[in-house]
């Protein structure tokens, strides 16, 4: 009897202790997206700034200050596509809404002045995107680009205050090809592929 309750006290204890250092959160931000074709005598852009916003949940252990970031992300990205041509240039603004999944591991060192807690933030990891479907594609009888959901690696550093609010800034790099156009009518040469990356300014609010 003594045993089962030392063990029922000890997975109570574990269960605590695990709690305290999970922490779900909220952020929203601002972003700035930038493409990078592979074929800039065909196409080239302009960079725009969009937004994005949703909820996190972090673990981190108090003995080494690291864990995990998980998020899931609503994220409006914006950009003027620019298609040159002999007579003159096609421009089409996009605006493109993407469900976000990064996933991070984090690590947040904690300093201690005068009795004033300062955590500063370094994360890296993958972040996978879906493209919402209703403006996936466009077509014309001359040409259509096609967005693909795009695979990021993020790189961040940021700051944590009073133990509930993180400023973080974020870089994404983007792994695969976001966009491809075609030309139905000139030659394959005509074609390009598009990359990307965006810069991300986020606040947040953890819940502890």
């Amino acid at each position: 009897m003594k045993k089962k309750f030392l063990a029922i006290l000890v997975a109570i204890v574990a269960v605590q202790s695990m709690s305290a250092q999970l922490a779900f959160g909220l952020q929203a931000g601002a972003n700035y997206s930038m493409l990078h074709w592979d074929n800039e005598k065909v196409a080239s852009d302009d960079s725009g700034f969009g937004y994005t916003a949703g909820c996190l949940i972090e673990y981190i252990d108090p003995k080494i200050s690291l864990g995990l970031d998980v998020s899931l992300l609503v994220s409006k990205e914006n950009y003027k596509l620019i298609f040159h041509q002999l007579s003159k240039d096609t421009k089409i603004d996009r605006g493109d809404t993407f469900v976000k999944f990064p996933l991070h591991v984090k690590w947040k060192p904690t300093f201690v002045n005068n009795g004033t807690v300062f955590k500063p933030i370094f994360y890296t990891g993958p972040e996978f995107a879906f493209l919402l479907p209703f403006h996936k594609k466009e077509v014309s009888e001359e040409r259509r680009f096609v967005m693909s959901s795009p695979v990021k690696w993020n790189i961040g550093i940021g700051a944590e205050f009073i133990n509930h609010i993180e400023v973080k800034f974020q870089y994404g790099i983007g792994l695969n090809t976001l966009i491809k156009h075609e030309n139905y009518v000139l030659s394959g040469n005509d074609n390009a592929r598009a990359g990307h990356t965006t810069f991300t300014l986020s606040v947040g609010w953890l819940f502890r």
